[in-house]
């Protein structure tokens, strides 16, 4: 074999990610399967003798195995702390945070005591959030009373998988009201002074820059996301920029050649300039906190420039196999981590294309612009260069956005081409003011540089924000016909690698799919042009809904569990919602409106209607009264929106609900506890009951369809009784977010998303 590492690192990761997608029984098939192949590919010996194929099927039933053992003796025995509360005692492991008014620790506990059960693990990795800020350091102990419970369990890049990948398999919030300790911790390994370095450089990025850029600034130097505004983040994801706000492998090789550039000033010979770099790559790793992405790009790093040290010629594929496999092989769970499957994959996409379309752009430039100046000459190629980045990087990113983030960039090129060549830049500007910044003899020197930095990411907020303004910049992907064309797609381009010795087949296929994918999503985005969508977002036990046209929406309910929230930030996402025009409120219960204050604080929303009453939260009254926002009702408010909705909200008599009527189609959305024995007449009679709490006398409303905005506990308890009422039950349990598309006049459809 030419590459083993290649073969054998790829084979891994691609079988880990296989892996989180099966069910148990799905899994323990895999296992047979690899198998019985790996047993005929031995047995043939034509096959045998070509070595990559039992390879293959071999490391693919390694794999299958280390992950079903990994379920079995460390995720599944940690299945019975969900939804109970616990006494616990635990370590600080890493830097807290804070996000949306909590504050986020990640403990390692050392003890686990639920009351009833016994042999519970007891050395579990947990993320703990609070109402307000514990006076705890890095390995300081806290032990108190919490409730645990455990991240949504989706298969394929879901919430657990997520956080498996990062070590941390279960949530809690403490119980702050009651008594718990804080106690100084002793232990100070290694891993301590990193995060304190780590620590020191956000706090000396905090005091130089602005707030509205230090988010920014820390997620493009440290990888802290915590702190990024969240416009800027929806902004730089629509236009397909995302990977400049995390740290990756661009960042590490510029770090590395910022240090071999250092050290060759410094008149080290060229050979050790490379070596002494190495030390610079294991310095960034470290104030880093050693994230699976740069850990991957500063192994290929060090062993493409140790490589020259000893004059040894490096092989990149065989060194991108090498990494990915140091990393996966002692993390089962790197399947899940959607940050290293990008960095890998974009990795790989620029070591192909990168050099073939670098130097297919450069000569079709060369036909149409003169190029006899050395100057434009570079210019040219610099700006092809950047192009083959960006479009090889997006080619093998392509599949996992449209599964993870379910849209692409149709501006991604143009963006990454005006954006990316000055991040570079200014990653090497911001760690050289942050460390020099805490030197107080050269404090002085670095406010110069402060300056640059703020235009730098003035200029590439304003850039983001003005193209995700664009029509089409960012299209959905959530289709299902867009699995089968990824499915098809790679059968097809297995078939011309095995039928074609060159690539004439791989690239006819290639550009044949590319014209499908966009011909298909494009045409998806025309047709759905003026289409009305009312969607349920799955966020448990109450109601968020959206009222959806044209990349516009109106908020009709915003409810549901504490830890659900971001199900309808995602809904929002999926529909490519640009604009909030307003949130309506029928009462203030945690079912109807437990996210209005957090949509407020984050999206740009017109106006808030919402009854003139005396339990409204004073919080989210004192918001939209400031900002003049509110615009309240006493028991009835009628509004027509666009050219085929009327909404009427009710609230009267202790309870609120909402009728609406879409072209011919008429919804009653009860969010919170109703009496339907109460309500008006002219309300009871609908297409579709929409209920966040099941409404009393049921029987009293005359729907064809009860839609149930809860969670799976809930929908098996109450699934009875709409059937007993005649209805046809539907529910989001947990499944995902449920979309009713309001075509030619009383005509809709129904789809999961």
């Amino acid at each position: 074999m030419k590459r083993p590492f290649c073969l054998i690192g790829f084979t891994y990761l691609i079988s880990l990610i296989v892996a989180i997608f099966c069910s148990t029984f799905t899994l323990y098939a895999l296992i047979a399967a690899a198998a019985l192949l790996f047993v005929i590919s031995l047995i043939f010996k034509k096959i045998r003798r070509t070595k990559s194929i039992p390879v293959v099927f071999f490391i693919a039933l390694f794999t299958f195995s280390i992950y079903c053992l990994h379920n079995n003796f460390l995720v599944r025995p940690l299945e019975p702390l969900d939804d109970n509360d616990a006494f616990i005692k635990g370590v600080v492991c890493e830097l807290p945070y804070r996000s949306y008014n909590k504050y986020y620790y990640t403990i390692k506990t050392e003890k686990i005591e639920i009351t009833g059960l016994e042999d519970i693990p007891q050395s579990v990795k947990i993320r703990l959030s609070t109402n307000k800020a514990l006076d705890l350091d890095v390995y300081d102990k806290i032990s108190g009373k919490v409730h645990l419970y455990l991240p949504e369990n989706d298969l394929g890049f879901s919430s657990r998988n997520y956080y498996a990948a990062k070590g941390i398999h279960v949530f809690a919030y403490l119980f702050d009201f009651e008594e718990y300790t804080e106690e100084a911790g002793n232990s100070k390994p290694f891993y301590y002074y990193c995060l304190k370095a780590k620590e020191a450089l956000c706090s000396s990025l905090r005091s130089l820059l602005l707030k509205d850029h230090y988010g920014i600034a820390n997620a493009m130097l440290l990888g802290e996301r915590h702190w990024l505004d969240d416009e800027a983040k929806s902004n730089f994801r629509d236009i397909g920029c995302s990977h400049v706000l995390a740290v990756s492998g661009l960042h590490t090789a510029v770090i590395a050649e910022f240090f071999t550039l250092l050290f060759l000033h410094l008149k080290f010979s060229r050979k050790r300039a490379e070596l002494l770099s190495c030390l610079g790559v294991l310095l960034f790793m470290c104030i880093t906190c050693f994230p699976a992405s740069v850990v991957r790009a500063s192994i290929m790093i060090i062993l493409f420039k140790v490589g020259r040290f000893f004059a040894l010629q490096s092989d990149s594929l065989n060194s991108l196999g090498f990494a990915t496999l140091a990393i996966a092989l002692f993390n089962p769970a790197a399947g899940g981590d959607i940050g290293f499957l990008l960095s890998v994959s974009a990795t790989l996409g620029i070591i192909i294309l990168r050099p073939k379309l670098t130097a297919r752009i450069f000569c079709t430039a060369e036909k149409y612009i003169s190029t006899k100046k050395k100057w434009l000459k570079k210019v040219l190629y610099s700006l092809a260069s950047a192009i083959a980045v960006t479009l090889s990087a997006t080619i093998f990113t392509l599949p996992i956005s449209m599964l993870y983030f379910q849209k692409i960039s149709l501006v991604s090129i143009l963006s990454n081409v005006l954006i990316t060549p000055l991040a570079t830049y200014l990653v090497v500007l911001l760690l050289f003011i942050s460390a020099l910044n805490l030197i107080p003899l050269f404090k002085f020197i670095v406010m110069p540089f402060v300056i640059i930095c703020e235009w730098l990411i003035s200029y590439m907020l304003w850039l983001a924000r003005w193209l995700a303004k664009c029509p089409f910049a960012s299209v959905s992907t959530a289709q299902p016909f867009l699995l089968i064309w990824m499915a098809g797609t790679i059968i097809l381009l297995v078939a011309a690698l095995i039928l074609s010795k060159r690539l004439k087949l791989v690239k006819i296929v290639a550009i044949l799919s590319s014209i499908i994918l966009f011909t298909g999503v494009l045409s998806f985005q025309i047709c759905n042009q003026d289409t009305t969508k009312l969607v349920m977002a799955d966020t448990g036990d109450g109601c968020s809904l959206i009222l959806t046209r044209n990349n516009q929406a109106a908020i009709l309910s915003c409810g549901g569990d504490e830890i659900k929230y971001n199900k309808l930030i995602n809904a929002l996402d999926l529909l490519n919602v640009n604009k909030i025009t307003f949130i309506l409120l029928t009462d203030f219960s945690d079912a109807t409106a437990l996210y209005a204050q957090r949509l407020l604080d984050e999206y740009p929303i017109d106006y808030v209607i919402l009854p003139d009453r005396d339990d409204i939260d004073d919080k989210l009254s004192r918001r939209i009264a400031d900002n003049n926002k509110a615009k309240y009702y006493n028991e009835r408010s009628s509004m027509e929106l666009w050219d085929n909705v009327k909404i009427t909200a009710i609230n009267t008599d202790e309870q609120g609900f909402l009728y609406l009527t879409v072209n011919d189609v008429n919804i009653l959305v009860c969010p919170s506890r109703v009496n339907a024995a109460y309500l008006p007449e002219q309300y009871r009679s609908c297409h579709f009951l929409i209920e966040g709490k099941i409404p009393e006398n049921l029987n009293s409303i005359d729907a064809k369809y009860a839609i149930m905005a809860n969670s799976s506990n809930v929908v098996n308890v109450n699934m009875k009784k709409i059937a007993q009422s005649e209805k046809i039950p539907l529910a989001t349990a947990g499944m995902g977010a449920l979309c009713i598309d309001f075509l030619d006049q009383n005509k809709v459809s129904v789809r999961r998303m």
